[in-house]
């Protein structure tokens, strides 16, 4: 008899141990999705500031040259992939359109691809719940029973 719950304590504890192993693992994977939302996030602002700050030089018809935005290509490349890098590479000699500035927006193709990158979705589903409450709940259980 002692043996048999031995043996379940042991079975018990390395399921909870796997339990408690794989939801970390869930809400790592949600942190850094949401670590990759903010970094995004900063970049739209930063590529947004750069884009309106060309209006506030005074230019007669201010565009965007390739040396005020090459420094964002690698950042761009890493954060969202080529198809982001090109985007912003058709910015080259473009001016600032003026329903852009009246909206307060980049050009329609990047906001696309920003408005395809930039969403979080959670991972979690009924079975990370049920693990969840075998991880807190089901092991008080135990210990009351086998006390008993």
């Amino acid at each position: 008899m002692e043996d048999n719950i031995k043996e379940f304590i042991t079975i018990t504890s390395a399921l909870v141990t796997f339990l408690i192993a794989y939801v970390q693992y869930k809400a790592n994977q949600q942190n850094l999705k949401k670590e990759l939302f903010d970094r995004r996030c900063n970049f739209y602002d930063e590529l947004k500031s750069i884009y309106y700050s060309l209006d506030a030089t005074g230019k007669s018809a201010p565009y965007c040259q390739i040396e005020d935005i090459s420094h964002l290509m690698p950042k761009a490349k890493w954060l969202f992939g080529e198809d982001m890098c090109e985007a912003i590479q058709e910015l080259n000699c473009k001016e600032i359109d003026e329903i852009d500035r009246a909206l307060g927006v980049l050009p329609n193709n990047i906001e696309k691809l920003f408005a395809k990158y930039m969403h979080i979705e959670s991972n979690y589903n009924f079975w990370t719940f049920i693990c969840a409450v075998f991880v807190f709940f089901i092991p008080e259980k135990i210990i009351k029973y086998l006390k008993a």
